[in-house]
């Protein structure tokens, strides 16, 4: 998966938006919810790119020395399965963990059934 300006541009814009609210995070519950719907997904994809410098710059952005602690990935059930989402390019075991109002999806088109569309759309399903 490339990274592209577009694709970095968001993950600043996202990221500046996450420290601006103080590095808030969703509950597992939502985390969970959401990850159950990307791992049926065929956008949840293997692939490399930038995610792990993706984290990395994350966490430093936030003050945290490491990402371990800062979110609770081990909290989720489905992080295993969790990869990277072929639309945005972005680390889907971090994003799902993130508020929908920081997330910068500017010019990226989601599926029926994504999460990140908004309320509503997890009623659809993605195609077996």
């Amino acid at each position: 998966m490339k990274i592209t300006i577009n694709s970095a541009h968001r993950f600043l814009m996202s990221m500046a938006a996450w420290k601006g609210r103080g590095g808030e995070i969703v509950d597992v519950k939502e985390a969970t919810r959401r990850s159950a719907i990307c791992v049926k997904c065929p956008n949840n994809k293997r692939g490399k790119c930038g995610i792990c410098f993706a984290k990395r710059a994350a966490m430093f952005l936030m003050g945290h020395k490491k990402s371990e602690g800062a979110i609770p990935y081990q909290d989720n059930p489905h992080n295993e399965d969790l990869h990277s989402c072929e639309k945005c390019g972005c680390d889907l075991k971090m994003k799902n963990f993130l508020p929908l109002g920081v997330l910068n999806n500017e010019g990226v088109e989601y599926p029926e059934w994504c999460w990140q569309n908004g309320p509503g759309h997890e009623e659809h399903s993605p195609p077996q």
